[in-house]
């Protein structure tokens, strides 16, 4: 239950999910935060959205496509968002 572009990949792919799916809701919350905008505001169904995330292969991939003021971010708030942001938790 939850809002689908906060929920994890293995969320969306109704798989089983724990604390890591939750820490990469809160990284999304803060990166929307930082750049001050909506995420993927473009995608229009649960697939778009699964494919969109499924297609960044890295977290900078999901920090980098979020934004061009990814460069007002301090390296601390990236290196934090890094580590939230996993699509696969628990293989980097």
């Amino acid at each position: 239950i939850g809002t689908a572009r906060f929920m994890a990949p293995e969320r969306l792919r109704a798989m089983p999910y724990g604390r890591p799916s939750d820490v990469w809701s809160l990284g999304l919350i803060i990166l929307e935060c930082v750049i001050g905008e909506v995420l993927w505001k473009d995608v229009n169904s649960m697939v778009e959205l699964i494919v969109t995330i499924e297609e960044s292969t890295t977290p900078s991939d999901l920090i980098g496509s979020a934004s061009t003021r990814r460069a007002v971010m301090s390296e601390g708030v990236q290196e934090i968002l890094a580590g939230c942001l996993q699509v696969q938790p628990g293989t980097s």
